[in-house]
């Protein structure tokens, strides 16, 4: 049951406990007793919080309300809807310090510009200080949309950075592999190389997905739809296992401790940075990171010449729209063959 929480009230409305979830209790004017949960929250602080989002909810305008406020009532509404909160709470780690004891409605342009240029300084990238402030904005419609913040502030975002489009030669994606100290490193390599999957989705594999027999490999997770929740799932497709990453797998299979393909000491891997970053500087190599083997495999299929929808279909697009505004340029030549057209109308004159 935990430590008791101490009475706390905001306006009508009283805090209680319910095992983990924080609990508004307030009466109407005839006297009837409503209830309403504001959802699991890890402390005291956490759920006055939430307390406070809610009553400025109801009252309509919360003029008194801090972003941190805000961010505790729109992170607890995303989980409630199903939604992946981890990216949402790592960037709030980011953008806390700034930005959580100021009242919404004081939010500026100005301190967007001195966040950014604050966050610059201390090495961050352009994308990373464009993607947390994104997050902000997102924060402070996501209450004006629901009064709880009027007027709306503005908001100042840096320019967004152009896409990486890194692609590896066959040399340096050599290099990687040989880079990869740790088998379940150079395990997730190969797979990355072998179904030009997500990360994400080679950290959820399991092995009842794998038919070695078949030689095929499920990366779509079979889970229930939740018609109260709203996760957005990410497309992803059905490969056909080739012979070098049959081989992989079939090693890997044979000392498999847990039922996740990628696996490390005993336990699934959350994540592969770590690892990956040693095998890149093993090998010489720069500003790669795990997506960029995603980017390399697919880029490489549309120059050799595979068709754009199959190369769609293996990436697990939505559609084939975006395959292509992504690695139909990837190629030089692509963008030499109209300069040649051009040229060859004035050699003929």
């Amino acid at each position: 049951m935990g430590k008791q929480w101490r009475p706390y009230r905001v306006g009508a409305y009283s805090l209680q406990r319910l095992g983990s979830q924080a609990v508004a209790v307030w009466r109407d004017e005839q006297g009837k007793r409503h209830r309403y949960r504001l959802g699991a929250c890890s402390d005291e602080s956490e759920a006055r919080s939430a307390l406070v989002a809610f009553s400025a909810a109801r009252q309509g305008v919360g003029p008194r309300l801090t972003c941190a406020d805000l961010f505790v009532a729109y992170a607890t509404d995303r989980e409630k809807d199903g939604k992946l909160i981890a990216n949402i709470r790592h960037h709030w780690k980011a953008l806390g310090p700034m930005f959580a004891a100021v009242e919404v409605a004081k939010v500026t342009e100005d301190l967007c510009r001195l966040y950014a240029a604050d966050r610059l300084h201390q090495g961050r990238s352009q994308g990373t200080v464009w993607t947390e402030l994104l997050q902000l904005r997102t924060l402070i419609n996501w209450g004006a949309d629901r009064n709880m913040v009027s007027p709306r502030p503005k908001t100042w975002m840096p320019q967004k950075p152009q896409p990486k489009n890194r692609v590896l030669t066959v040399d340096e994606l050599q290099a990687l592999l040989s880079g990869c100290a740790s088998p379940h490193v150079l395990l997730f390599c190969e797979l990355a190389i072998g179904t030009g999957a997500r990360a994400g989705a080679l950290y959820e594999l399991t092995w009842d997905r794998v038919d070695l027999d078949r030689g095929e490999l499920r990366l779509i997770r079979p889970e229930p739809a939740n018609p109260l929740q709203k996760r957005a799932r990410k497309h992803r497709a059905t490969i056909k296992i080739t012979g070098r990453l049959r081989e992989a797998l079939v090693e890997a299979k044979r000392g498999a401790v847990t039922d996740h393909v990628l696996e490390h000491n005993g336990a699934p891997i959350a994540s592969i940075k770590t690892g990956f970053r040693a095998a890149c500087q093993r090998a010489g190599l720069a500003g790669v990171t795990p997506h960029t083997i995603r980017h390399t495999v697919a880029s490489w299929a549309v120059m050799d010449g595979t068709d754009i929808e199959r190369v769609s279909r293996w990436l697990g697009h939505k559609d084939v729209a975006t395959t292509r505004s992504i690695y139909v340029h990837t190629d030089a030549g692509y963008v030499e063959a109209p300069a040649r057209a051009v040229e060859l109308r004035l050699v003929k004159r």
